[in-house]
């Protein structure tokens, strides 16, 4: 590394099998030398150039809260002489961070940096929740029903006195019949809508909560995504 066999701390360091490990910060010379040199003929090396920069970073914007269904957008800026000005960033969101079916899209998608500020700006869109229906508890009949079929069980019962007992004992069966199937039909209750809204159910809304979204980026040189900045969002 720069004529030093195995590098140091402050231009990183090689190992014999070649791996390069990076300083923790970047040197007053970013521009690093790598020199390999043949072990079966020390004549024989070449070199080879790498440029030490800063990982790409943003500040961090301002929290917003939303509700469900709606979008929150943010901008932001690559901060100047962080990331590599020949390698272009393209950004993501990590989909982990985001809240339940939340999408994220940016403008532009891929950024170069350089030595100024570069901004981007971020859009989260955040779909309604879905209520839930509630299984019913019991089978429920309303009390208005038993009293609407008072006078038909008033007629059944007072028609049998002048009717053939078998017409009366089959006017009793039909009506238990008719009740208890009625009854049978007047289960139980389903949400219209989560929480207090329309139709006063308890449904539910996963996206409702507190996130910390990250914000990554990938470029040729960096496949792996490197978390550039985060952005809080609140879905009420």
């Amino acid at each position: 590394m720069n004529g030093i066999a195995g590098g140091n701390a402050t231009e990183g360091t090689i190992s014999s099998g070649g791996v390069y490990t990076a300083p923790g910060s970047v040197p007053s010379k970013p521009l690093i030398l790598i020199t390999a040199v043949s072990q079966a003929n020390q004549s024989l090396s070449d070199s080879y150039p790498i440029a030490i920069v800063t990982a790409p970073s943003a500040s961090e914007p301002a929290s917003q809260t939303i509700s469900s269904g709606s979008a929150a957008n943010y901008s932001l800026s690559l901060e100047a002489n962080t990331g590599s000005p020949k390698q272009p960033i393209t950004l993501s969101c990590l989909q982990s961070s985001l809240p339940p079916g939340a999408t994220c899209a940016f403008s532009p998608k891929t950024i170069t940096p350089g030595t100024s500020a570069v901004p981007f700006t971020l859009t989260v869109t955040v779909p309604s929740g879905t209520a839930s229906l509630q299984k019913p508890n019991g089978l429920r009949f309303s009390p208005q029903l038993y009293f609407a079929f008072l006078p038909l069980a008033g007629i059944l019962l007072i028609g049998g006195r002048t009717r053939p007992r078998r017409r009366r004992w089959a006017g009793i069966v039909l009506l238990c019949v008719f009740v208890f199937a009625l009854n049978g039909c007047g289960g139980g209750t389903s949400s219209g809508g989560s929480g207090g809204g329309p139709g006063g159910g308890s449904g539910t809304n996963p996206e409702v909560g507190a996130y910390t979204i990250q914000i990554q980026g990938t470029s040729v040189a960096q496949p792996n995504p490197v978390t550039i900045t985060t952005a809080g969002l609140t879905v009420q």
